[in-house]
């Protein structure tokens, strides 16, 4: 994903949506996160992202939804050197 950090010193907002939920559903939150200056984005829900209607045939867990998020600010760390340099992931 492109960076959209508009200011250096400003947040990265991650929004983990609800479950089942869509990231789409949380356009209006980035944008005016956006609009705020803030580089904002909101995450892949597992569940929804997959592709796959819903269904007892798909598995899936809590650690999906976690690998997504470590990701997500593995990422974002990645935009921040300087906070990539002292920031550790338990």
């Amino acid at each position: 994903m492109p960076s959209s950090r508009t200011h250096d010193n400003s947040p990265i907002v991650l929004i983990a949506p609800a479950m089942a939920i869509g990231s789409r559903f949380y356009k209006p939150l980035v944008t005016a996160f956006t609009e705020r200056g803030w580089s904002a984005r909101a995450l892949p829900c597992a569940v929804s992202s997959s592709g796959n209607p819903a269904s007892r045939e798909h598995d899936w867990t809590y650690r999906d939804e976690i690998d997504v998020i470590a990701d997500a600010v593995t990422k974002a760390r990645a935009e921040v050197p300087e906070i990539s340099a002292t920031a550790t992931t338990d």
